[in-house]
């Protein structure tokens, strides 16, 4: 995500590969980030992108209403269709319903296809589940339920 070098259509490309995996699969983004010391880095700075602030920047995080982010994980869950006007930015009525669609599929559905696929790669065990929602309550609350969600480190 975040890359600067890519245009809409290379996003587009994107969404059409993740909408061909199967609906078992689950994406996790992560955000590009300028690191000191790397060829991207220095070629990023020539070009004129601000490297300086990707210093703080988190990679496994990104903006928390990235059309980008939002419209892979559309086209993962549901169809590339939806995910490509989302991307595309819709307009007035059209706008609400997407955001609101967005909030639903990503607060509720992916949520719960997380969930079945942890009980799954378990041999389909309920106590193997339980035992494993307990160790990673937190790190699931927050991925799914965190408001501040960003790609800026906290300090």
């Amino acid at each position: 995500m975040d890359n600067p070098y890519e245009d809409l259509s290379d996003i587009e490309q994107t969404v059409q590969v993740v909408s061909e995996l199967p609906k078992s699969a689950y994406i996790s983004p992560f955000s590009l980030t300028f690191f000191k010391y790397t060829a991207l880095y220095d070629r990023a700075k020539q070009d004129g992108f601000p490297v300086e602030s990707h210093l703080g920047k988190r990679p496994d995080g990104w903006v928390k209403d990235s059309q980008e982010v939002n419209a892979l994980k559309i086209a993962a869950l549901l169809n590339k269709n939806l995910a490509l006007e989302i991307l595309r930015e819709p307009k007035g009525t059209n706008k609400l319903k997407f955001k609101i669609l967005t909030k639903i599929l990503l607060k509720i559905l992916e949520p719960l296809r997380y969930l079945k696929m942890l009980y799954m790669s378990h041999g389909r065990q309920k106590v193997k589940l339980v035992g494993l929602l307990r160790k990673h309550a937190r790190d699931y609350a927050y991925k799914y339920f965190s408001f501040s969600r960003t790609n800026k480190l906290s300090h």
